[in-house]
């Protein structure tokens, strides 16, 4: 599954959703990729933008005050 940039998309990735002005977390749950822990990936990838992972940038999920 690709972003709307054609970029592959995959678990422990953080998106940008264009259309909720939000990121998420991109977790693999009860049998398939799931963003905001419920919402199943295939119904919205393409109006998400990869911009990092949780690995490399764990400071993008950080909520700001």
């Amino acid at each position: 599954m690709q972003d709307v940039a054609g970029k592959d998309i995959y678990e422990g990735d953080i998106v940008y959703v264009i259309n909720d002005d939000t990121v998420s977390t991109v977790e693999f749950a009860g049998g398939s990729f799931v963003v905001f822990e419920d919402i199943e990936l295939f119904e919205f990838y393409k109006q998400c933008r990869v911009v990092g992972n949780i690995h490399d940038n764990p400071e993008l999920l950080k909520e700001s005050d």
